[in-house]
């Protein structure tokens, strides 16, 4: 069973550099409050949230601030009370646009239980929607929380719907398994930057356009590309114009330790001329030769 406790705020102002392994002191100021939603008024929510009548089969809703808690009213939520059922529950607000705005979508779950596979998080809608007959493949905005199934997926899911299709963050970013109560929050900048935090601290963050593959590839493969009737499938080809030097010279060399003039002077011609100035040079240090004509 989980528990849901929500606020979806405006513009945050404020806001500085984050760390993963920093708590952040709240500094935000919120200039529009869209939704918020305390499940404080015992059976007034039902009030304000449609159940979904799409499938007959949907799970029902109670309040409670389940098993365990800190302060029995102040933390109540929706709870789940079947298992193995699908859920399905919405609440409007007024339409708004965060065109030149930070978004902050914010809300508390707790596990009640040990979940097998199930998910617990929030959708954002289109102000047309049909709350009766909501349903998985309802057109959505943003679909933001935690997600498990089985051992191998235990993550947060951001999802955007961007031109009519939808998009997965690609980073993996893992969601809390236990039975305490965990804060997920996201923000959206205007400048295309983001943040998941958990607990207030920061899970992932960075560039819309690196995180979502919202737009195409810079560079693609060209299927019909072959390879040429010439290419040389050789690793190593031989210089047919090359040859061995008749010498080689070094000038102008001054070097302060023998060590590194002797491995210049390997390439020498000389071996006796390459010998007798190195070993000059490892002789006497403080005195090196200054180079070799």
């Amino acid at each position: 069973m989980s528990g849901y406790n929500g606020t979806l705020l405006g513009t945050v102002v404020g806001s500085g550099a984050s760390s993963s392994t920093q708590l952040e002191e709240p500094q935000h100021t919120i200039i529009k409050e869209y939704f918020r939603e305390e499940f404080d008024d015992e059976d007034g929510w039902e009030k304000r949230w449609v159940h979904s009548k799409h499938r007959t089969d949907y799970g029902k809703f109670r309040i409670s601030a389940g098993r365990f808690y800190g302060d029995r009213e102040k933390d109540k939520g929706l709870q789940t009370t079947e298992d193995t059922k699908y859920y399905s529950v919405s609440a409007r607000f007024r339409p708004f646009n965060n065109e030149g705005q930070t978004l902050v979508i914010q809300y508390t779950v707790k596990y009640d239980q040990h979940v097998d596979c199930g998910g617990a998080y929030i959708k954002l809608f289109p102000e047309d929607v049909n709350q009766e007959t909501l349903n998985e493949d309802t057109r959505y905005y943003i679909m933001f929380g935690p997600d498990i199934c089985g051992e191998d997926k235990k993550i947060v899911q951001v999802i955007f719907n961007y031109k009519d299709d939808y998009y997965m963050i690609n980073k993996d970013i893992k969601c809390e398994t236990d039975d305490f109560t965990h804060l997920y929050t996201l923000i959206v900048r205007p400048d295309l930057t983001y943040e998941v935090k958990i607990d207030n601290y920061v899970a992932e963050a960075g560039h819309l356009e690196e995180h979502w593959d919202f737009l195409p590839p810079k560079k693609i493969i060209d299927p019909d590309a072959q390879k040429p009737d010439y290419w040389d499938e050789r690793e190593i080809i031989e210089d047919p114009m090359d040859k061995k030097p008749d010498c080689m010279h070094i000038s102008s060399l001054g070097f302060r330790y023998g060590y590194f003039f002797r491995s210049f002077l390997s390439y020498l011609s000389d071996e006796h001329v390459i010998s007798k100035v190195a070993a000059e040079a490892l002789m006497d240090k403080n005195n090196p030769p200054h180079g070799l004509m």
